[in-house]
């Protein structure tokens, strides 16, 4: 099973590809998910078109006697 890849290494990729600095790419990041955090939370879903969609789905568990 392949392992994740951590934030540092994402930084460092798309820092790469993109030809900025890691420290700009970071702080996109972290905008990103401050952004994406609070649209969840006022609204249940986050979009980043063309990528992914986040939707937070509330389960409810009923303890068994």
């Amino acid at each position: 099973m392949a392992t994740q890849m951590t934030k540092s290494q994402l930084v460092e990729k798309v820092s790469a590809q993109a030809g900025l600095s890691k420290k700009d790419v970071k702080g996109v990041l972290e905008a990103l998910a401050t952004t994406g955090y609070k649209e969840l939370k006022k609204t249940g879903t986050f979009m980043l078109p063309g990528f992914a969609k986040f939707v937070v789905i509330k389960k409810i568990y009923f303890a068994r006697h």
